[in-house]
């Protein structure tokens, strides 16, 4: 395939666009999202890893490098008072681009033995607007970087579809001064290991732990700055977990692990948890929360947490609706949880 770096006439993707003023934080908080809907149709067959959405961001960042490298133009339009995620950081030589939840792709298939003629789907999600420019660059890229094969054994494939939604909108923030605290929703399938444990014990402060440890890194990787210390007036309420034991499908997630003999599928029952956020000031940041449903925090639904939904609890919301938090859940231990 014939890549001519040049061909938009436009300038390379810069880097570390970070502009830390109250115009920044004003135009972050009503910025949309675009979402990139891909379709990756397999030419042969052969084993791919189970985590492919880790898999295509290497590939993709390697190809934005060749795309958009050398493509000499004038800056992007608006930079100086529009908001953008940097996509690489300069550290890291170009090798992969940067860890930033709300550049988030996803995927669909989990299988590790791949078939010729499958199709894996998935999602890209990105801060934008992005001009047409920019869009046409990450569908070159994205296409490059499939046609140049895929995993160790470089398997064959072509991107079947490329499907472009703008101006998503996070949902509104409510006014700050009528925020009473902050509640993020998880529904989590439980590991082998913890079905036997103590979950009242252990999943509260697990769960707390892994959402506020990507919460951080989403403040330092999109603001350059830690939110969350002590003279920020944060702390972590309370969390709470449930394990959820009715048989219904929604309750459950099925994982496929592959043994010499057969391929089984396990039940694995579900694990619902909180988490309450508390501050005394939730002007500077909390538009990042809304972000949140876009986050899907941890990239192994089995091992990690899955899609976030965020509740606002305001000086409207009945008593009645609030979780009454054990206080044996109380949390405040998890003030520097570990990086």
């Amino acid at each position: 395939m014939n890549i001519a770096p040049c061909c938009f006439g436009m300038a390379p993707l810069p880097c570390a666009v970070m502009i830390k003023t109250d115009r920044w934080i004003e135009n972050a908080r009503s910025i949309p999202i675009t979402t990139l809907h891909w379709q990756v149709r397999l030419s042969e067959a052969g084993r791919l890893p189970r985590w492919k959405g880790s898999l295509l961001r290497g590939a993709l960042g390697w190809a934005l490098k060749v795309v958009a490298g050398g493509a000499p133009a004038p800056a992007w339009p608006g930079c100086s008072e529009s908001f953008y995620v940097a996509v690489f950081e300069p550290q890291n030589g170009w090798k992969s681009p940067r860890a930033v939840p709300l550049w988030n792709l996803s995927c669909s298939d989990r299988r590790e033995q791949m078939h010729a003629g499958d199709c894996i789907t998935g999602h890209l999600h990105c801060l934008g607007p992005w001009p047409e420019w920019a869009l046409q660059i990450w569908e070159e890229a994205f296409r490059h970087a499939v046609h140049t094969g895929l995993g160790e054994k470089r398997l064959q494939a072509e991107l079947t579809r490329w499907q472009v939604e703008a101006g998503v909108t996070p949902p509104p923030v409510p006014p700050c001064d009528h925020i009473r605290s902050l509640e993020l929703h998880t529904i989590s399938p439980c590991r082998l290991k913890e079905q036997d444990r103590d979950l009242h014990e252990l999943n509260g402060p697990c769960i707390a732990r892994s959402l506020v440890r990507r919460l951080r890194a989403l403040c330092i990787q999109t603001m350059d700055e830690d939110l969350f210390g002590d003279d920020r007036g944060l702390w972590y309420h309370h969390a709470s977990s449930q394990l959820l034991q009715s048989a219904g499908e929604s309750h459950r997630v099925s994982l496929e692990r592959n043994s010499a003999r057969q391929k089984r599928k396990h039940p694995m029952p579900a694990l619902a948890g909180w988490l309450r956020l508390e501050c005394s000031d939730w002007q500077p940041w909390a538009w990042l929360f809304a972000l949140a449903p876009w986050l899907h925090i941890g990239r192994q639904p089995h091992f990690g947490l899955g899609a976030v939904d965020v509740r606002w609890l305001t000086t409207e919301t009945p008593l009645s609706e609030i979780n009454h938090a054990d206080p044996s859940h109380d949390i405040s231990a998890l003030e520097h949880p570990r990086q």
